[in-house]
């Protein structure tokens, strides 16, 4: 065996270690996930989830009305931190698990009303922070900081918004392998998916984001979110417009 499959088979050994049950479970607050194991809902439109994609890196391009910018260290490895929307508006932090069902539902239903309202008028500014959970979590959110800048949040939007199509399987490695298979259609190959997923200085990085969030922000659950130095969980897009327009 190899010393990259000996690496492979820890990490997938660890995050089984973290029971799938709690990856897969309410963000802290009761309810599970919607995902699905029949082979027919986990086989996917490839043209679909292509459009898509391609549809949210518009939004990214320099020419586009949302800037959209990629926190780095140091060293270049990206922080775990996207900011999306004028660099100059009121800022608002959303802390999220890429393995929440809450946090998809989230960013499937109100994210793009806010982001209508709010982002693409110059209003406000989204500062997204990853939130690893578990051992698994820590794993897949490595997947979108390995990416060049433009692809970084398309591949954010895209594990959120299909969330139930990866997150389901026996066990880590075949949840890895559908999550593989899922962001392939931004550009990103396997061989830079096993990489990323063994890259210490990223991992290093996302638990540094989730450490900010515990020792910094006290965050206990996601999604949570900071407006105006107040931290909330506010779940319908009323209740959010009415903190934005206090805060503007």
């Amino acid at each position: 065996m190899t010393h990259k499959n000996m690496t492979m088979n820890r990490i997938l050994r660890a995050a089984a270690a973290g029971s799938l049950a709690l990856f897969l479970s309410a963000c802290d607050s009761g309810g599970g996930s919607d995902s699905t194991t029949s082979d027919e809902a986990a086989s996917t439109d490839n043209a679909a989830d292509t459009v898509a994609v391609e549809a949210v890196a518009g939004e990214a391009a320099p020419s586009g009305e949302v800037q959209i910018t990629v926190h780095r260290d140091a060293n270049g490895v990206a922080t775990g931190e996207i900011t999306v929307g004028n660099p100059d508006a009121i800022e608002m932090i959303e802390y999220a698990s890429l393995t929440c069902s809450h946090c998809a539902t989230h960013h499937i239903n109100i994210w793009p009303q806010i982001k209508k309202a709010y982002v693409d008028t110059g209003k406000l500014k989204l500062t997204f922070r990853l939130f690893a959970r578990s051992p698994l979590d820590e794993i897949v959110s490595m997947v979108p900081l390995c990416a060049a800048d433009d692809r970084v949040y398309p591949i954010l939007d895209l594990m959120l918004s299909r969330q139930d199509r990866w997150l389901h399987g026996e066990n880590g490695r075949e949840i890895l392998n559908n999550l593989a298979a899922l962001v392939r259609r931004t550009g990103l190959s396997r061989a830079t998916f096993d990489a990323c997923i063994q890259d210490q200085a990223v991992l290093n990085n996302v638990r540094a984001m989730r450490d900010v969030g515990l020792n910094e922000d006290n965050i206990t659950a996601t999604p949570t979110f900071i407006l105006d130095g107040e931290s909330f969980n506010t779940v319908s897009f009323k209740d959010f417009a009415e903190r934005i327009e206090d805060a503007l």
